[in-house]
C-alpha cells in the first residue's frame, strides 16, 4: 500500500485528529460550569471529566438511563432536572432516549434527583 507522511507521523507521535477524521465528543465544555453532554455518554465518562457522581447503584452505565430511572419516566425536551451539584436541562430527546442535556454545576449539592415545580 502507499505510505503517507499522516502515517509516518502517527507512527512516530501517536493519532493525529485531521479534517478527515470525524469528531464525537461526548462531553463539550463551553466554560467552567456548563457543558452540553450527549445522553450515550457514560457514567464513568462524566466522574472523570465533570465530577458527577452517583452515590446509589443504578442499572445503566450512560447518563440517558441514569436520568430516566431516576425520574422513573422519560423526561420531556426543555425539563430542568437537579441532582448533586448539577442543574440538567434536557435539550434533545430522540427515539425513547435523551440525547443532548446541558448541565450546570451549581454551588450547593442537593442529595436527591428533583425536577424545579413551574411557576
Amino acid at each position: 500500500g502507499l505510505v503517507t507522511i499522516e502515517n509516518v507521523l502517527e507512527e512516530i507521535v501517536g493519532s493525529i485528529q485531521d479534517e478527515s477524521d470525524s469528531i464525537d465528543m461526548n462531553i463539550r465544555q463551553i466554560d467552567e460550569n456548563f457543558w452540553y453532554i450527549k445522553g450515550k455518554t457514560g457514567l464513568e465518562e462524566m466522574k472523570e471529566k465533570i465530577g458527577f457522581k452517583i452515590d446509589t447503584p443504578v442499572d445503566f452505565d450512560t447518563f440517558s438511563g441514569f436520568i430516566i430511572q431516576k425520574l422513573g419516566r422519560l423526561p420531556r425536551e426543555g425539563e430542568d432536572i437537579i441532582y448533586d451539584s448539577f442543574k440538567i436541562r434536557i435539550e434533545e430527546i430522540k427515539n425513547y432516549g435523551v440525547e443532548l442535556t446541558g448541565v450546570s454545576r451549581l454551588k450547593e449539592p442537593i442529595k436527591e434527583i428533583k425536577t424545579p415545580s413551574k411557576t
